[in-house]
Formats: structure tokens, C-alpha cells, sequence
């Protein structure tokens, strides 16, 4: 794993009273925050925790050891710190699969292709012409969420004259902050807008049964004023 965790403590206290107790819930913490991330609860990489100090209060050290180690909250704690401070520093970002897309088509329903692929956020990477045909080979990369579907749409808007292919490619992280407000960033661009992002993690998250920021309106005809004022 890439993932690391280091002790900077910037109180040496610890260190006479048996800090390495922590060493071992500090390490599980950290694994269990990154197996679990804060955006979609998926595996997390290349991430590197720093704790520059601990403090206990009212108690001694030693006891507050034995009672964080007794009941397991040492780990709960660090788990939470990890993931509450990926989220604080507005540096959790999400990573997509990515598809390699070869379509054939002919010269015809070129437009209908771009057009289709464009829609689904691809990134065009090349295109080629078969010597001597009206023949097009057109290879990009697209994000795994917006091929579904895609199949269906391509035959429909090129009437069957056009045939894909999908290859997985590889992880790509997007670089752009999934709540970021893109009225006051324009100018960012990216290849996918961060609202897409946005509702990547939002549909991932509903679909595991986990907590999000969404409004559910139940018996919507019973919330309606239906009094009319004379």
C-alpha cells in the first residue's frame, strides 16, 4: 500500500511512558480509513498521515492508554481523524476507471460518433481513415460510469452503421474537488465538470446505502396548498 502513517510528536512525554503502546490501534486506524474512504468508501491510495501530537486530559497517560486500548476507541478515533481530515483539507479526489473505446464507422455517421462520445465526456485520442475507404477508426477514452448505456445510443444515432469496442484501460484520479463551486472557478476545466464528479460519488454512495446530501419528498400531492383564496 502507498498509504503511510508517521508520528511527529511535538510533545516527547510519550515517549518515557510508552507511546509504542499506540503504535499498533494507530496503525489499525489508518488501514481501516483506507479501506473505507470518505467519498464513496472505497480504497484509498497515496495518502500519508502525519500526527504531530496527542493530549490526553485528566488522567495520566498510562491509564488513558489502558482505557483507549481496553475499549477499542483509540482505533475508532484515529480512523475518523483520518478521514475527517481528508475531507477538512478539501484534498479528497475520486478515481474513475477508464475505458479504451474503438469505434469503426464510415464517413456518413462521423458526426453522429463525435457527437455521441462527446455527450459521455470521452477524450477523442486518435483517429485514423483505412487507405483507399470511407472507413473511420475512431479510439478515445471514456469514464466506466458513462458507458452505460453507451452502446444502445451509438446504434441508435448511427443506424446500426457504426460498431465499438471497449477495452478497460486503467485508473485515472480526477483532478478537480468534487464540491468545488464551479460558478466561482470557471476557470478550471477538466474532463469531466466536477458536478458529474459530483454525482458519480452521490449515485456510488445511494447505491451502497450510504448517507447523502439529498432531499426526499414523500406523498408530494399531500404537501401542496390546495386552498384557494376567494
Amino acid at each position: 500500500s502507498d498509504d503511510l502513517i508517521i508520528k511527529d510528536w511535538l510533545s516527547k512525554s510519550l515517549t518515557n511512558d510508552g507511546d509504542g503502546n499506540l503504535d499498533v490501534p494507530l496503525c489499525c486506524g489508518m488501514q481501516m480509513a483506507c479501506v473505507s474512504g470518505p467519498l464513496m468508501c472505497e480504497n484509498i491510495s497515496g495518502v500519508c498521515f502525519i500526527i504531530e501530537n496527542i493530549v490526553f486530559r485528566s488522567q495520566s497517560v498510562n491509564e488513558a492508554i489502558c482505557d483507549l486500548k481496553t475499549s477499542g476507541q483509540m482505533v475508532s478515533l484515529t480512523k475518523q481523524a483520518c478521514l475527517s481530515t481528508m475531507i477538512l483539507s478539501n484534498r479528497a479526489r475520486c478515481s474513475l476507471p477508464v475505458y479504451h473505446c474503438t469505434v469503426r464507422t464510415n464517413v456518413k455517421v462521423l458526426g453522429a460518433v463525435y457527437g455521441v462520445l462527446n455527450n459521455r465526456y470521452a477524450r477523442i485520442s486518435e483517429e485514423n481513415q483505412i487507405e483507399g475507404t470511407s472507413v473511420f477508426i475512431v479510439n478515445s477514452m471514456i469514464p466506466a460510469p458513462e458507458i452505460i448505456g453507451l452502446s444502445e445510443e451509438m446504434r441508435s444515432k448511427t443506424s446500426g452503421a457504426a460498431q465499438m469496442q471497449l477495452l478497460f484501460s486503467h485508473w485515472e484520479m480526477m483532478p478537480n474537488d468534487p464540491f468545488i463551486d464551479e460558478t466561482e472557478n470557471i476557470h478550471i476545466k477538466t474532463m469531466i465538470p466536477s458536478k458529474i464528479v459530483k454525482q458519480y460519488i452521490y449515485s456510488t454512495r445511494k447505491r451502497k446505502g450510504l448517507k447523502i446530501d439529498e432531499k426526499l419528498i414523500l406523498n408530494s400531492e399531500k404537501q401542496r396548498t390546495n386552498k384557494r383564496n376567494k
